[in-house]
């Protein structure tokens, strides 16, 4: 039953769950693994038609027409399986306390980042603005330097 030609999951046996003091990148690397989870048995109790019963058929196309019927069998049994796995991957994800830990830890990065961008967009406002009160307070500057040479110049 089991299909050695494809055995995609060899590697999950090296895995490990980790425990409480585990580095992210092997939680991760754990959830990862498990989470492209893909079953390497054939599913051949699944199917409709058996061997003897195929090798009785009538003709050529009634037996392709079987084992096609058996082949779809087994890929959504195989289906079902892998979708079963996967959603027992998420249930204990989502129930992780080191997954949640990592998440609230991201959240208050981006909270950090974003803040920290709201400041930035803060001082170039204030830096514009007075950049702003300079420039006008120099052409008022000038305006009084220029009606002063005028009054002096002018006998």
């Amino acid at each position: 039953n089991i299909d050695y030609n494809d055995m995609p999951n060899a590697h999950l046996g090296e895995v490990s769950m980790g425990n409480s003091k585990s580095d992210w990148e092997d939680i991760s690397a754990f959830y990862a693994a498990w989470e492209a989870f893909s079953s390497c048995l054939s599913y051949a109790w699944e199917d409709i038609y058996h061997l003897y019963d195929i090798k009785e058929a009538p003709n050529r196309r009634i037996r392709r027409l079987m084992e096609e019927d058996n082949r779809k069998k087994r890929k959504t049994a195989k289906k079902e399986r892998i979708d079963e796995v996967c959603a027992l991957v998420r249930f204990v994800k989502k129930r992780d306390p080191r997954v949640k830990k990592q998440r609230e830890k991201i959240q208050r990065e981006q909270e950090q980042r974003q803040a920290e961008k709201m400041r930035e967009a803060e001082e170039r406002k204030k830096e514009v603005a007075v950049a702003r009160e300079v420039r006008n307070s120099c052409r008022v500057s000038f305006c009084i330097f220029s009606l002063f040479l005028i009054i002096c110049l002018v006998p």
